[in-house]
């Protein structure tokens, strides 16, 4: 009885060690390519043909590589900034910052997109009617961009994981902004005050969210949201 009872504490050991450094070694940061350039990232990023863990953040439309104009935009905006991050006092830093920038226009774009035309017309200065098909192009730029971002991020800094910051960011942020938008649309065409009150609120819930974003550790994961996503 107490052999068994050794033996079953011995295993219990074993699997808590296993466990601690499982969890250590995904934890710990450990680039791929700590000396990359962006230009080297869009061409390994090109030869993948697009494909990154991060796709599944997105609608199934815009899941494949992008390419011509759309690219082409999105690889100026990625360069401008690692030119940015170079300077920057954390190149990491950096990179996050314009890798939220984008993600969070692109959510805006979409969710303007989702209304009617007089909400449009309301909501973006000098918008005319028909020009829904150039916010589109705009939100499929800012996609495009900060997934070049996240792969030039995941290979110089090890910053990029499943279910880590920048996904607990998108996946609050767009139920947010799609609020937002709703709101903001109310406070206009319809001079609804509440509703303006409300719209500042979600800025400020979005403000805390992209704090908490550059805040988080690189690599740790979060609880997936219960908020609805499409």
């Amino acid at each position: 009885m107490s052999l068994r009872y050794y033996l079953y504490a011995l295993v219990a050991a074993v699997v808590v060690y296993l466990v601690r450094e499982l969890r250590r070694r995904r934890l710990r940061v450990n680039p791929r390519l700590p000396e990359l350039t962006m230009d080297e990232a869009v061409e390994l990023w090109r030869k993948g043909g697009g494909k990154d863990p991060d796709a599944a953040l997105l609608p199934e439309s815009l899941r494949s590589a992008p390419e011509g104009p759309v690219l082409e935009a999105a690889v100026r905006v990625a360069r401008e900034a690692e030119q940015r991050s170079l300077r920057a006092a954390s190149s990491r830093q950096a990179i996050r910052e314009a890798i939220l920038a984008q993600a969070t226009l692109a959510l805006k774009l979409e969710a303007i997109c989702a209304r009617d035309e007089r909400a449009r017309a309301a909501l973006v200065k000098g918008y005319q009617p028909g020009m829904e098909e150039l916010l589109g192009e705009g939100a499929r730029i800012c996609h495009a961009s900060w997934r070049l971002l996240r792969c030039y991020g995941r290979l110089k800094f090890d910053d990029a994981a499943p279910e880590d910051w920048f996904h607990r960011y998108v996946r609050l942020a767009r139920p947010y902004i799609r609020e937002k938008v709703r709101l903001a649309e109310a406070a206009i065409v319809e001079m609804d005050e509440g509703a303006r009150r409300f719209a500042e609120i979600y800025d400020l819930l979005l403000a805390d969210l992209k704090k908490e974003a550059l805040a988080a550790p690189p690599k740790k994961r979060f609880v997936r949201p219960d908020l609805p996503e499409a």
